[in-house]
């Protein structure tokens, strides 16, 4: 990723919670953004917190 500063911009993420989102999600946590993730199915509504929680600041 670029290095620019995301550190508590808000970052709109669609499909955050798996795969390419995923990852995303994840990369932009552990630079400080502050995120906001849709995500499509049920079962995947808890996956993005517990991913992104480990990286909170």
């Amino acid at each position: 990723m670029d290095n620019k500063n995301v550190n508590g911009k808000v970052i709109l993420i669609t499909g955050g919670a798996k795969n390419l989102g995923g990852l995303l999600s994840r990369d932009f946590a552990t630079k400080g953004a502050k995120l906001v993730i849709h995500y499509n199915s049920e079962s995947t509504k808890k996956m993005p917190r517990k991913q992104c929680q480990r990286y909170k600041h």
